[in-house]
């Protein structure tokens, strides 16, 4: 239960907002050369933040549609996703500063403010935990959530006066701007990281110091793969919550290495089973069931690590270093590789017959591989101190949310 402070006010939904027609038009009648611009639920779900402005691109819709039953929004104007496959839904956006013919499309419920609000206000307050959570005993579905307009008319809105509005959203909004910018810097830093590895893994660049030859080398003759044997595979009754040995599984790829975080455990004795499949820091793995050709390597461990099925361990010989192979399978080189594999098969599994037909080049001085793969790990680390800066200031905001929306922290407002 929330203490608001007295000078806030509280509403019935229905009594602050009127609900406005939407189009049910799929994506296959939008066109590039629409006049009307239109909202889909997907686009709230997962590209847009709280607010949309200028900045977002919104699909049109086809000319030849009859939009005229359908009101235009106004800035202002909010529209919820009234369909996830998740608890997601009920997310909504608000209309800021628009220029353009828009309307609401399909799956979702645009609303109209009856009373004067704060610009941006509303997109952080109706995407707020103690808003969403009214929504919780309304959502229903098993596979897709829903939520209707009728169940949404049974929340109640509670808002500070107008002036602490536009200071609660401004200083929302500053988080906002900092992410965004953190965004673009994390895009260019990837950018100029994925051109150099192109560049420094072909040898068409090459690091100062360096002019050795290079050679073709086959994956066969310098590479073991392991993995583990058919009938090793686990019961369900034998991946632990906490144990003696991690075990490492496709889905405990993250980011080009392993998420520790959501990793099960096996007994002492199945890690013993198998040696040739007992990990260390430093190896490298990847998946060769289901998603096909995914790269990580085993980050820095506090205990024994062993493979879950569906998953190699690719070991090189004296030729390569476990960090230059590392980045050649980061690269397109193998993303063409696993690619051509593919085409046309609906099973999807790498072979160890199929991986005698991958070859690349290397440096044959091993000291020119690690110089490679230190300038791409390098530039890997400030993306992910960049990612992990990013994480902290989403925290930082969503604290703030909670904070400022529920009046537990004041922000002095003239009015």
């Amino acid at each position: 239960m929330v203490n608001y402070p007295e000078d806030w006010k509280t509403y019935n939904f229905d009594d602050y907002f009127a609900i406005l027609n939407n189009n049910t038009y799929p994506r296959a009648m939008e066109s590039a050369t629409g006049q009307i611009s239109n909202i889909h639920y997907g686009d709230v779900l997962i590209k847009y933040g709280e607010n949309l402005n200028n900045v977002n691109d919104v699909p049109k819709l086809s000319s030849a549609l009859d939009t005229s039953a359908f009101e235009l929004l106004r800035n202002g104007d909010v529209v919820f996703a009234d369909t996830a496959e998740d608890d997601t839904v009920g997310k909504c956006i608000q209309i800021g500063d628009f220029k353009g013919k828009l309307i609401s499309g399909l799956h979702t419920i645009p609303c109209r403010p009856k009373i004067e609000t704060a610009s941006g206000f509303l997109g952080y307050y109706l995407n707020s935990r103690l808003f969403h959570d009214q929504l919780l005993p309304y959502i229903t579905g098993i596979k897709v959530s829903s939520i209707s307009k009728t169940d949404i008319k049974n929340t109640e809105i509670t808002i500070p006066p107008l002036p602490e509005q536009r200071e609660i959203a401004k200083v929302l909004s500053s988080f906002n701007e900092h992410l965004a910018n953190l965004d673009e810097l994390i895009t260019k830093k990837k950018a100029i990281r994925d051109g150099a590895l192109e560049e420094l893994v072909s040898g068409k660049k090459r690091l100062q110091g360096f002019d050795g030859e290079w050679g073709h080398l086959s994956f066969e003759k310098t590479v073991t793969p392991k993995a583990r044997i058919g009938w090793q595979n686990l019961r369900t009754d034998e991946y632990l919550s906490v144990g003696y040995s991690y075990i490492f599984g496709g889905t405990d790829f993250s980011n080009g290495t392993i998420d520790l975080s959501a990793c099960n455990f096996v007994t002492k004795e199945r890690y013993a089973m198998d040696q040739f499949i007992q990990v260390s820091k430093g190896d490298v793995l990847v998946t060769k069931d289901g998603t096909i050709g995914k790269v990580a390597v085993v980050p820095k461990i506090d205990k024994p690590a062993t493979l879950n099925s569906g998953v190699y361990v690719f070991r090189p010989n004296g030729q390569l270093t476990k960090q230059f192979l590392y980045w050649i399978l980061r690269s397109s080189i193998f993303d063409r590789f696993i690619e051509d594999l593919s085409a046309g098969s609906t099973i999807k599994h790498l072979y160890q017959k199929d991986l005698k037909n991958f070859y690349f080049d290397a440096p044959k001085h091993v000291e020119e591989q690690q110089a490679i793969a230190d300038a791409l790990s390098s530039m890997d680390a400030e993306i992910l101190a960049l990612e992990e800066e990013r994480e902290k200031i989403e925290k930082i905001k969503l604290g703030a949310m909670d904070d400022l929306l529920t009046g537990r922290v004041r922000l002095n407002a003239e009015v």
